[in-house]
């Protein structure tokens, strides 16, 4: 059963989105490359793969909490890479394209979680 979103759903979600960005000890760039280093390590990245890495920018300029959440109970920022190793034929996928993600924790800049997503649904 999906559960319908209403205006009391979606304000906890305001205020912990809110309540991380409050709590927030580093900067955003610095964040952002906390992230990046961390996601090069991870994935193991070569440094060619690395300086591809482009860092999804914020599309809600209205929102200026958008990236950041409550996870597992400490607050973090999301951050985003978009790997694309042939960008003039991004369907001709290269192993490591895709999405990668870090939450960074917004008051120790300790790694919460990563993500990796190919976006190749099942076709690779």
């Amino acid at each position: 059963m999906t559960e319908k979103l209403t205006a009391n759903s979606i304000k906890p979600q305001q205020t912990e989105k809110t309540e991380a960005m409050n709590a927030r000890k580093l900067p955003e760039n610095e964040m952002q490359t906390i992230a990046k280093e961390a996601i090069i390590t991870r994935y193991e990245l070569t440094d060619e793969q690395a300086a591809m890495l482009e860092l999804f920018v914020q599309p809600y300029a209205d929102q200026e909490n958008a990236f950041y959440w409550m996870i597992n109970g400490q607050p973090c920022f999301e951050v985003q890479y978009f790997l694309t190793q042939n960008p003039d034929h991004p369907e001709n996928f290269v192993e490591k394209d895709g999405t990668y993600g870090a939450a960074v924790n917004v008051e120790t800049g300790v790694i919460e979680r990563l993500i990796y997503e190919s976006g190749l649904g099942g076709e690779g």
